[in-house]
């Protein structure tokens, strides 16, 4: 699996504006997003303190993920001017199996 981990640097987080284009972007985003072949899953955080949003978005392999980039650029200036973010961030990586042992046993 691979992830493609998009940041977003915004200084107007708590305007009501925000919020709204925010969550336009969002379902906007979720129903692009399942369209496209290879897709397996997206989050979305926001540290409003910071004024950043993150996205990622997964892939079944590199392929798709790469695949995607095209189709996905207007989405993520769509996502970046809806934030009015000034600075966008877009990194790739491959998602690996992570175990975590419970240490109360």
């Amino acid at each position: 699996m691979f992830a493609r981990i998009t940041t977003y640097y915004t200084a107007d987080t708590y305007s009501p504006y925000w919020e709204l284009e925010s969550r336009r972007v969002r379902v906007r985003a979720r129903e692009m997003l399942r369209q496209m072949d290879g897709y397996e899953g997206a989050y979305y955080f926001t540290d409003r303190k910071s004024g950043k949003a993150i996205t990622f978005t997964l892939w079944e392999s590199e392929v798709a993920l790469h695949r995607s980039e095209e189709a996905s650029r207007p989405l993520l200036n769509e996502i970046a001017g809806a934030l009015a973010a000034n600075k966008v961030d877009v990194e790739h990586y491959e998602v690996g199996e992570m175990v975590v042992q419970d240490i109360r046993e």
